[in-house]
C-alpha cells in the first residue's frame, strides 16, 4: 500500500513538473515573439539586456562582420561606426 502511494506521489510530481516545463516553454516563446516585434519597431532594450549572456556579444559581432563583408550597407555602416568609435576613444599620441 505504501508503495502504491509513493508511485502516485511520484506520478503527480512528474505531471506537475511536465506542466511547469510546458508553461515555461510557452512563456519563453511568447516573450521571444514579443521581443522580436519590439526590435523590429526599433526598441532594442531587451536585446541589449541579453548581450552579456553566454557568448551572445561575440555571436552578434561575428554576424555583423560577416554581413558587412558580404556587402550589407547597414552592417558596414554599423561596423564602421564601432571601429571609428573605438579609434576615437583609444587614440593617444605623445605631444
Amino acid at each position: 500500500m505504501s508503495f502504491e502511494i509513493d508511485m502516485l506521489a511520484c506520478a503527480a510530481n512528474t505531471d506537475a513538473q511536465q506542466r511547469y516545463n510546458e508553461a515555461l516553454a510557452a512563456e519563453e516563446k511568447r516573450l521571444a515573439h514579443e521581443t522580436m516585434l519590439l526590435a523590429k519597431e526599433g526598441n532594442y532594450d531587451r536585446l541589449f539586456s541579453a548581450m552579456d549572456y553566454h557568448d551572445n556579444d561575440k555571436i552578434v559581432m561575428r554576424a555583423l562582420v560577416l554581413c558587412a563583408n558580404k556587402g550589407n550597407i547597414e552592417a558596414r555602416t554599423a561596423l564602421d561606426t564601432l571601429v571609428n568609435t573605438y579609434a576615437d576613444i583609444h587614440a593617444d599620441i605623445e605631444q
